[in-house]
């Protein structure tokens, strides 16, 4: 209580842009709690392939203040907990890779490489591992223990993770760019590489070959994986992210969207 009691005082009192990382971090800690039976779930059919930007920018502030959450999500009891559902079990995250996945959201904000924390722009993600790491510490791991795999991959300090955002904008016409200013800017800056040391760097790939300029390579010496995260903001997430000088929230998952129970397509 105590320590919740002075995180409310640091945030009355300061500047967010003078918040840093490790009060970000545990403001984290004290919010994410551990999902209950009555949680309102985010579902892929609240979505849609070739939305525009304005649909984009109408629906990032009802979904964010709906309260829904990603189902599986990470939460904090004795340390960040992700849980990996396929062998029941959890993944443990570093307090270095928290802060990473909060610099990535906020750097790819600032520097106008996203316009929503939602699947249909920045919303998942996927690995470059280091070749000489993945043979020597992962390859052994069996299916059953993917949890460790994951614990030991997210604590590495050389992994490079991918987004593909714009997922579901609308940006091309029979394969070329729109003729749009802001969508030619995203369409050319969508593959984003972060780095798990807390840096600021993000590097932008290419696919020239490719119709939605959609990559999956990197560099030599490094492995694609493509099991990412899931992130989705929520008024009721759990990390904190600055953008536009205000403070919001977000969460992280392994599992995939997946369509709500009962929902009819056409």
């Amino acid at each position: 209580m105590k320590t919740m009691l002075l995180i409310l005082l640091v945030l009355l009192t300061t500047p967010l842009h003078a918040l840093t990382l490790s009060q970000k971090y545990e403001l984290a800690s004290q919010r994410c709690t551990k999902p209950g039976p009555s949680e309102p779930h985010l579902y892929s059919s609240e979505f849609h392939w070739n939305m525009t930007v304005p649909e984009l920018n109408k629906i990032f502030p009802a979904v964010y203040n709906s309260g829904k959450r990603l189902k599986h999500r990470a939460y904090f009891e004795a340390g960040f907990k992700l849980p990996h559902i396929p062998n029941q079990k959890t993944t443990l995250l570093t307090e270095n890779f928290i802060k990473s996945l909060i610099t990535q959201v906020e750097e790819a904000h600032r520097r106008g490489y996203v316009d929503a924390l939602i699947f249909p722009d920045m919303g998942h993600s996927h690995f470059f591992i280091p070749q000489e790491f993945y043979d020597r510490e992962l390859n052994a791991i069996p299916v059953s223990d993917y949890h460790l795999f994951y614990q030991k991959l997210l604590a590495h300090k050389e992994l490079r993770i991918l987004y593909h955002t714009a997922e579901q904008l609308k940006m091309t016409e029979e394969g070329r760019p729109l003729a749009d200013r802001h969508l030619g800017w995203r369409f050319y800056t969508r593959n984003l590489v972060g780095r798990n040391d807390q840096s600021k760097i993000l590097e932008i790939i290419h696919a020239p070959e490719t119709r939605a300029n959609t990559t999956h390579n990197y560099r030599p010496g490094y492995k694609y994986w493509g099991a990412g995260f899931n992130i989705s903001a929520s008024i009721d997430g759990c990390f904190p992210y600055e953008v536009d000088g205000k403070l919001k929230y977000f969460d992280l998952s392994f599992e995939d969207l997946t369509s709500e129970p009962g929902a009819v397509f056409f």
